[in-house]
């Protein structure tokens, strides 16, 4: 099986690939991607999308699972910070 490096098996999940489908390139199983995965903590985030664009509460917001990796910018201090529900 070729290894994959976490660079790699990173792209993939956030291309959108399964844990199947990786396994079924590789010559692995699904089991022992999904083992890789989360030894490396490549593991989905819950996000959210406010169904109503910010004009009023939204009681209906769509959340859904990616494998995304986190937004972030420059504060005022020149640290990089987090952006948290881009959506």
């Amino acid at each position: 099986m070729p290894e994959l490096t976490e660079e790699e098996l990173r792209l993939l999940k956030e291309w959108g690939f399964s844990d199947k489908e990786i396994a079924k390139l590789t010559g692995s199983t699904e089991g022992g991607v999904r083992k890789k995965r989360k030894e490396l903590g490549i593991v989905p985030s819950v996000k959210v999308v406010d169904t109503c664009a910010g004009e009023f509460k939204a009681y209906t917001p769509y959340y859904y699972l990616s494998h995304e990796r986190p937004f972030s910018v420059l504060d005022e201090n020149g640290e990089l910070r987090e952006v948290r529900d881009e959506g």
